[in-house]
């Protein structure tokens, strides 16, 4: 268990630091689109890379289940790519990064309704808190347009559902240990969702140069995806998103350096009282990881 909270906070500074990559690329050169399209095209290389090392030692199975299972991964981490980048035009990255702590609620729901899943009342404590969290990090800034909460919740269901599907995929798989099954299942799912986002080329403005923009985003998500597999495969998909949701914490740190450099247009200057708000419901995220962590 601690070692996966140890990979899922890996997890959340990397996701942090993508996210101020995305930023940087939507304000230099203002397609949401097409930075979805080339940041996966760089995460399927990068997973294509692993699938020869890994062929002999993992075995996703051909079965009905195993294939509905990937496609499902596949379809809503593009569609949930497309409305994260949607959203990074519409809200700075650090308020993002943070309000990606409602997915709790969602998430939370989904598994108890569809998947059974009970809680206990420490566990609902937590994710309470969490949430709390997220949502005064929201109400310590400017307010969110319609567009963006609406592509937000777009965001926020597909996230959960790849998560339970990733988690049930990991569990399901065949290979020699929980590594192999973790990187093997990274391997198919990403480079599938390349070979599917290919044909978007034809929608996007196409040139070496963007391209090479998107890689710095690329790179930290496949990163950041290569760690929270594993963290998968150690702890419940609830617990993981608690975790994660440190990069709230994290993002209002980044935030004030990327701010205090001078780079407005990536993250808007704010009071110094905006910043002081937002790291006391960092610390209520901190304390929702702690009583969930006691609750098992």
């Amino acid at each position: 268990m601690l070692l996966g909270a140890v990979l899922c906070l890996i997890t959340a500074f990397i996701q942090s630091v993508s996210y101020i990559f995305s930023r940087i690329y939507i304000a230099k050169n203002g397609s949401a689109f097409g930075l979805a399209v080339y940041s996966q095209l760089w995460i399927g290389i990068f997973s294509a890379f692993l699938l020869p090392f890994l062929h002999k030692r993992f075995s996703l199975g051909h079965d009905f289940y195993s294939d509905w299972t990937l496609f499902g991964i596949i379809f809503t981490i593009l569609l949930g790519q497309v409305a994260f980048f949607k959203c990074s035009r519409e809200i700075e990255a650090s308020r993002l990064s943070s309000l990606t702590g409602l997915k709790l609620v969602i998430l939370v729901g989904m598994c108890f309704f569809f998947q059974d899943t009970t809680f206990s009342a420490l566990k609902l404590a937590a994710v309470c808190l969490c949430t709390i969290a997220a949502v005064g990090m929201n109400f310590s800034g400017t307010r969110i347009s319609l567009k963006g909460g609406i592509w937000m919740f777009i965001m926020l269901v597909c996230f959960c559902e790849c998560d339970i599907l990733i988690k049930e995929m990991i569990s399901s798989v065949e290979g020699e240990n929980i590594l192999t099954r973790s990187l093997g299942a990274v391997g198919v799912v990403y480079t599938s969702c390349a070979v599917v986002t290919l044909p978007l080329l034809a929608f996007t403005h196409r040139s070496t140069r963007l391209m090479m923009d998107a890689l710095p985003c690329g790179l930290c998500y496949f990163a950041a995806m290569i760690f929270l597999f594993v963290g998968f495969s150690l702890v419940d998909v609830v617990f993981a998103n608690i975790i994660v949701s440190s990069r709230g914490i994290i993002s209002v740190l980044i935030g004030a350096l990327v701010s205090h450099w001078g780079m407005r247009k990536v993250e808007p200057a704010v009071g110094a009282g905006v910043w002081k708000r937002r790291l006391v419901m960092s610390v209520l995220m901190v304390t929702a990881m702690a009583l969930y962590s006691f609750s098992h």
